[in-house]
């Protein structure tokens, strides 16, 4: 039979409910644990913030050698601390801002832009490397394919 906590009322009668110390013994067990859960899952959520980001500086890369394949032109990047540009040849940009706690720590490429030809070769090779909470993830372009990859 399971146990209930009854209190005895006027009347005779019993009342089932919780007393305040198993409450608060209950909520001090909870922050406990939490406590315990909190940096784990910071780190995991500053993870994932920079592989999604590193993800989508990897397929903006891939879109900038199509582009340039497709215009008939230079398609260039540049990367800023916290954000990062795609400059086409018709004058056109589309920038994207990066998370808050994401940054640019590292670029190789010559004054933080990355340039293709209009045959979609990168003008070099590089690596570009973006940091969250001590997460670094880099992104290395090889100079004849424009081939990205993450590491």
């Amino acid at each position: 039979m399971p146990y209930k906590a009854r209190k005895r009322v006027k009347n005779g009668k019993t009342a089932a409910g919780f007393t305040v110390l198993e409450l608060v013994l209950t909520v001090s067990l909870f922050a406990l644990l939490l406590s315990f859960a909190l940096p784990p899952l910071t780190r995991f959520a500053e993870r994932t913030s920079l592989e999604s980001t590193a993800s989508l500086l990897a397929q903006c890369l891939r879109l900038a050698r199509v582009e340039a394949l497709k215009r008939g032109g230079c398609v260039s990047i540049f990367f800023g601390q916290d954000f990062f540009a795609l400059y086409y040849p018709d004058g056109s940009t589309a920038s994207f801002s990066l998370p808050q706690g994401v940054a640019v720590s590292y670029t190789s490429f010559p004054g933080q832009r990355l340039f293709f030809f209009p045959s979609g070769v990168p003008a070099s090779g590089g690596s570009v490397t973006l940091e969250s909470g001590g997460n670094r993830l880099r992104l290395f372009i090889t100079p004849v394919t424009a081939r990205v990859r993450l590491e």
